[in-house]
């Protein structure tokens, strides 16, 4: 059932606003909404103090905070200084986890894993912090 969209100032603090559903036949319910999250290590905080679900956003060529501070003071040529997240890991052999998963939470591709067998995962330990454990898509993609 489609909301009154009618009048010109939509509550963004309604339900039906900014969760991911377009409500309104037009879609007006959906429009300037930012994915912001409660700032922890694995965001980045944008210049009006709100935070993206992406940790390394600064810099990687996408406006992604509302403000564009994601994008400026980017030098031309200039590797953006991303941090590794994965510690004290090593490389696989070839065909040693042929098969990956990708995780997303919030309509967006977030975490990596790999099948380890028909009932596990293997991942980093960032991916489920906070509210995103069981709260998952997997995509399941062949070698």
């Amino acid at each position: 059932m489609k909301k009154d969209c009618q009048s010109r100032h939509l509550n963004r603090y309604n339900s039906y606003d900014c969760n991911g559903i377009k409500d309104c036949e037009d879609g007006r319910d959906e429009v300037n909404c930012t994915d912001s999250v409660p700032c922890n290590s694995v965001t980045f905080k944008c210049n009006i103090d709100i935070c993206i679900k992406k940790q390394n956003a600064k810099c990687d060529g996408t406006v992604d905070c509302p403000d564009e501070s994601d994008e400026i003071s980017c030098d031309c040529g200039q590797k953006s200084n991303i941090r590794d997240r994965i510690v004290g890991g090593s490389d696989s052999v070839d065909g040693e986890w042929p098969w990956q998963v990708s995780l997303h939470f919030s309509g967006g591709a977030y975490c990596g894993a790999s099948v380890v067998s028909k009932d596990w995962l293997i991942s980093a330990a960032h991916c489920f912090q906070g509210d995103r454990y069981g709260i998952f898509l997997i995509t399941i993609l062949a070698p």
